[in-house]
């Protein structure tokens, strides 16, 4: 490399051979610069030399490139770097010089070669555009703004495909992304359709495309596009086949999530027709109300949420609407010129649409909503566009099919798991809840407990306000309740009335009774239905983990028995599970069982004993009683009150009410057979249940009928405490019976409430003193004054009486003396079969 040193006045100090051969050949150690050089003078030298050296002063190194004329007439074209250093206190310079004339010949032969290609490109049809990796414009030739609208300002630098409309900014990328990946032996030009925005024209063109490739080319450095602008048919045909594209795009969305589904079509449907508006209207309820449900506002880019609730009425776009209920669809090119469309001009909200294309969407065979796409210049709708928008909106009412279908199943598998009434887990959901913390808490050793609501009364609101006040007590019960509960246990259904609370874990017992408690307060109120008042409270029945079972089975039975327990100590209340109880309450539900088979069975395992009313002044005996028995085959011979409240309870009453009043009239029939004359009266015990029903002066005279019985050996014996708890029906029944013509005896007088105005109003022959208070005569001062009274009262209402479980001669003797005349006991007679009777009358003597 030439190479020379000098100092800071120009002289030359040393010099190698290659610059001693560049500049001619001669020794120039010790002479100036400015002698090689051929300024004009040597100031205009001086001037040059003393910028330089300043420079390289300033900076330590300078480089530079220039033409230098040279004494010989010659010029150097070279490339100086001059180095700046200092050797004892002085400065000197080094000059390396490299000779570039060969090198200028080559630019000068490119620029020339740039600007016949430019000078050609300027006159081609096609545009040709270079990019970066970056898909940044580096080169474009004259035909981009003739094809594409832009000026070449507005694009050098920027992404190329900010000059295309959405979807083909999406395909161009894709495109380019493909060829980035491909390697360097496989690289092949990629043909695209593209479509260029709205710009100077006011309408995207459409073009034909090829990419190829070019980074590795030294003399391209970039990715090469080729377009050209389509002629009217290739512009249809492309935006056809952009159609069925973006329609395939669409037909593989979701369709499960309709509001997804909603944009995605409303946002491409826009973009593809290339509209101002595209927006979604809903038929409302009203079959005459569009309600928008989404609009997508292009120009904006994004979706309004302004519009959504805005209703569209038929009252104001009564022409409109026609067309539309007639399911075809609405295609206006000019809304001020159309008669659909005449009350556009005078509406703010689509005084502004100037084109408008609707299309109702059809969900099975009916119309569910409509797709409006609106434009806000004048457009003429051609085929493609209607087809295109037909079916989108068929896309949209298989998405709302769909969704409807998954909403339908959604509500199918919810119902599987939650009570449609009150929304709290059902049955099945509480299985598996109680499953898993029955399994919890056996793993942790921990306890757990079960709760069992029950409603008081509310069979008596569904009777006499209806079911839809039931349902709604039901739904305020289940607000309540979770209210209550809140985050220390689970409520749900069990069905009906029943509701089952679970605690998962808990220390003292002490906690679960005070839950249960405010459960209990909270569900005791009047207003839970909405102005409506209703007297209802709560039985609470609680089972533990693990001491009243271990399984989820066992422990609901037990907190239904328990529930049960409460109710029967008087509702409105709680009470935990309880084995003796439960085994007695078992022992009840076994015998009813029983009962029911002892009913049905043709073998009877009833009979009835008779025990005498005794005229004690007499002796002679005025009146039987029959006592029905059941002979269990297991547990022998059983007395009504063993039977007969479970009888009650499971709806026998009726049965055996009717199998004694014939067994009755049969018998004596029987006993007529042997003793004609036999005009003993027999009384009948009644059932507080069939005091109840209106069936049963029906069976009294189906029996009278049956075995020809005078009513007045008939006499049915009513319990005081029926009579208190019936009295709305026992009015009737009472009467009815009575003009029959058989007897009516209020039984175990004073046991009731001893309401005296019913002894005035029901046609009662006699009162049957209970034997609670003859057994403590005459020693018991109480006692005594009690009878007093009673047969004070029956005197009044001239009533007989009968003294019940007399069974010493001293209570005869009281009895007697204050005025007291029948007896029933003991001391006469034990109850006894119907065979021993007739003796017993045969016997029967006068009592001094």
């Amino acid at each position: 490399m030439p190479l020379l040193a000098v100092n800071h006045s120009g002289q030359i100090l040393a010099i190698n051979a290659e610059a001693t051969a560049l500049i001619g050949g001669e020794s120039v150690v010790g002479r100036s610069v400015a002698e090689l050089l051929g300024y004009l003078s040597h100031r205009a030298f001086a001037r040059r030399w003393q910028r330089l050296w300043s420079q390289v002063t300033a900076e330590g190194r300078y480089e530079f490139e220039a033409r230098l004329p040279l004494r010989s007439g010659t010029r150097l074209n070279a490339r100086f770097v001059v180095r700046l250093f200092r050797f004892d206190q002085d400065d000197f310079a080094s000059i390396s010089i490299v000779d570039t004339t060969a090198e200028r010949a080559a630019r000068r032969r490119v620029r020339a070669a740039e600007a016949r290609a430019r000078a050609l490109a300027e006159h081609q049809s096609e545009l040709t555009i270079v990019l970066n990796a970056d898909r940044r414009v580096i080169y474009a030739n004259a035909a981009l703004e003739p094809i594409t609208g832009e000026h070449e300002g507005d694009v050098m630098g920027s992404p190329f495909e900010f000059i295309l409309d959405q979807p083909s900014r999406i395909e161009f990328r894709r495109a380019v992304d493909r060829l980035l990946r491909e390697p360097a032996g496989d690289r092949q030009p990629t043909s695209l359709h593209l479509r260029t925005r709205a710009a100077l024209a006011g309408n995207g063109r459409s073009l034909s495309c090829v990419l190829a490739n070019r980074l590795d080319d030294p003399s391209v450095r970039g990715l090469v596009l080729t377009a050209r602008d389509l002629g009217p048919a290739e512009r249809a045909q492309a935006r056809r086949l952009r159609f069925r594209e973006r329609l395939l795009e669409l037909a593989i969305q979701q369709k499960s999530d309709f509001t997804q589904t909603l944009a995605t079509v409303l946002r491409s449907t826009a973009e593809v027709l290339d509209v101002s508006a595209a927006s979604f209207w809903r038929l409302t309820s009203d079959p005459d109300v569009l309600r928008c449900e989404a609009l997508f506002d292009r120009p904006a880019d994004r979706f309004m949420r302004d519009w959504v609730g805005r209703e569209f009425p038929a009252t104001r776009f009564s022409a409109y609407f026609a067309q539309l209920m007639n399911r075809q669809p609405v295609v206006v090119n000019d809304t001020r010129t159309s008669r659909l469309t005449t009350m556009f001009a005078a509406d703010a909200d689509w005084s502004s649409v100037r084109a408008l294309l609707d299309v109702p969407v059809l969900v099975e065979g009916a119309i569910a909503g409509v797709l409006c796409l609106q434009h806000r210049e004048t457009r003429y709708w051609d085929e493609d566009d209607v087809g295109f928008a037909n079916t989108t909106a068929l896309m949209l009412a298989l998405s709302m099919e769909a969704a409807q279908r998954q909403e339908a199943e959604s509500r199918i598998e919810h119902l599987a798991w939650y009570d449609a009434l009150t929304g709290l887990p059902n049955r099945n959901l509480l299985r598996e809840t109680m499953r898993d913390m029955i399994m919890t808490a056996s793993n942790r050793k921990r306890r757990m407990a079960a709760m069992l609501i029950d409603l008081d009364r509310f069979k008596d609101v569904n009777d006499t306000l209806g079911h839809l006040v039931g349902d709604a007590l039901i739904k305020s019960a289940s607000d309540v309740l979770r209210e209550t509960v809140g985050e220390e246990g689970t409520v749900a259904r069990l069905g009906g009335d029943e509701f089952v609370v679970l605690i998962s874990e808990f220390v003292h017992r002490q906690e679960v009774a005070l839950l249960a408690a405010r459960i209990a307060q909270a569900l005791h109120r009047t207003d839970l239905v909405p102005n409506i008042d209703t007297q209802v409270s709560a039985s609470i029945g609680v089972a533990l983990f693990p001491e009243h079972g271990r399984d989820m089975s066992t422990l609901l039975k037990n907190a239904d028995a328990a529930m049960y327990q409460a109710k029967r100590d008087g509702r409105n209340q709680f009470s935990f599970f309880n084995p003796i109880r439960y085994e007695r309450a078992a022992r009840e539900v076994q015998l009813g069982i029983e009962l029911v088979k002892a009913v049905q069975s043709e073998s009877p395992q009833f009979i009835c004993e008779y025990q005498p009313q005794i005229e004690m002044a007499s002796g002679r005996v005025v009146g039987l009683e029959a006592l029905i028995r059941w002979n269990h085959p297991v547990h022998g011979i059983l007395t009504p009150d063993r039977f007969i409240g479970v009888a009650e309870v499971s709806g026998l009453s009726e049965r055996i009410t009717r199998w004694v009043l014939n067994e009755v009239c049969s018998q004596i029939n029987r006993w007529r057979l042997v003793r004609p004359d036999f005009d003993v009266p027999v009384a009948v015990n009644v059932a507080g249940r069939e005091m109840g029903s209106t069936a049963l002066p029906i069976l009294v005279r189906s029996a009278l009928v049956k075995h020809n019985i005078e009513p007045r050996l008939i006499v049915l014996e009513i319990t005081e405490r029926t009579l208190v708890k019936e009295s709305e029906i026992n009015n009737d029944v009472l009467a009815e019976l009575a003009s029959l013509g058989v007897g009516l005896v209020l039984d175990d007088f004073g046991t009731g409430y001893s309401m005296l105005g019913y002894l005035k109003r029901m046609p009662i022959n006699a009162l049957k003193i209970d034997h609670s208070f003859i057994e403590g005569i005459p020693a018991d001062a109480d006692s005594r004054a009690i009878v007093h009274a009673m047969l004070a009262v029956a005197r009044h209402f001239r009533l007989k009486v009968v003294a019940e479980g007399v069974e010493s001669q001293d209570q005869v003797d009281y009895m007697r003396e204050i005025g007291c005349e029948f007896a029933q006991g003991f001391f006469y007679s034990r109850a006894v079969s119907g065979d021993t009777i007739l003796d017993y009358l045969a016997r029967e003597r006068p009592v001094s």
